[in-house]
């Protein structure tokens, strides 16, 4: 007799293992519910056979069925509660509120545009602005380029004189005037000559001596009057 191969020992060992779970996942006794069932089928046969006997096994309580299914894990529903749906609290934030009505976004996006519109606006006018004064600044530079500014009127030197007397006949008459400055000069002057390098003797007058600027820069300046003592 030959032994066996290494393949037919692992096939051998396969089923034996398949056997064995079957048996320990089996039940014991699958005999024993169709036993209590007939059991009791027997036992309510035997006991109505009698009409005049009454079925005195009391009958399973429906607390019984609420216990089954609360056992098998289904959630029980309360059909006896009072009042109606449940409400919230006024002071309770509800969690599912959290997006915001069509109303509201409309609102929103018309405030983000007026917003943007107001920025715009303000940048326009601000850049109007810009530019006239710009526009006035360069027409400001032109004008004083075209027109430039007149220089000052030039000052004319003051009359520090004194009128000393007199010389000569009345048709000749030679005036004596004094320079009371830091020169101190003292000129003899007839009428209509110049003297000091800046003034002119105007006219000769009795006991007086009316002195102009003999610059033709200050010829509009108005002439002074001396008189003898004064």
């Amino acid at each position: 007799m030959r032994g066996l191969s290494q393949r037919e020992l692992t096939l051998i060992g396969v089923l034996a293992a398949a056997l064995l779970l079957t048996w320990l996942l089996s039940p014991s006794d699958p005999e024993a519910p169709a036993a209590g069932v007939n059991a009791s089928g027997g036992r309510r046969a035997a006991q109505t056979d009698d009409p005049s006997v009454e079925d005195s096994a009391p009958a399973a309580p429906a607390s019984n069925a609420r216990d089954a299914a609360a056992g098998s894990g289904i959630p029980k529903l309360r059909l006896d509660r009072e009042g109606g749906a449940p409400t919230l609290r006024p002071d309770v934030r509800n969690l599912f509120a959290y997006a915001k009505s069509p109303q509201e976004f409309a609102a929103e996006r018309a405030e983000v545009e007026r917003l943007r519109k107001a920025a715009d606006e303000a940048r326009r006018l601000q850049m109007e602005m810009d530019k006239k004064r710009e526009a006035e600044r360069l027409a400001r530079i032109e004008y004083e380029r075209l027109h430039p500014p007149q220089p000052p009127a030039p000052v004319a030197p003051p009359m520090n004189l004194r009128l000393i007397g007199f010389l000569g006949p009345a048709k000749s008459k030679i005036a004596v005037i004094a320079d009371n400055g830091p020169s101190g000069n003292v000129y003899m002057v007839r009428s209509g000559e110049e003297f000091g390098e800046k003034y002119k003797l105007v006219a000769l007058d009795f006991g007086a001596a009316t002195v102009g600027y003999s610059d033709p820069k200050f010829a509009h300046m108005p002439t002074r009057t001396f008189r003898l003592g004064g």
